[in-house]
């Protein structure tokens, strides 16, 4: 690799270095925010890191999608059929 190459990049570590505490302490600080403040750092965080502006949570898959995996779906809030 090119010397230049390799002084541009450690030029720039110190940057990385800085971006990366920003980031740290911002996490840390995560539990102690009110809920509406932490919702928004995490949604921010997900819009920074997959440009996506909100989360939805998705459902999972149901009994049909399961067993088409071969995955046995067992619900314990439903009386067995025995």
């Amino acid at each position: 690799m090119p010397f230049p190459a390799i002084q541009a990049y450690a030029d720039q570590i110190p940057t990385m270095q800085a971006e990366l505490r920003l980031s740290l302490s911002e996490l840390v600080s995560l539990p102690y925010l009110k809920s509406g403040d932490a919702h928004a750092a995490i949604e921010r965080w997900a819009e920074e890191a997959y440009g996506d502006t909100s989360i939805v949570p998705t459902a999972g898959p149901s009994p049909a999608q399961l067993a088409l995996m071969g995955i046995q779906y067992v619900s314990f809030n439903e009386p067995s059929k025995n």
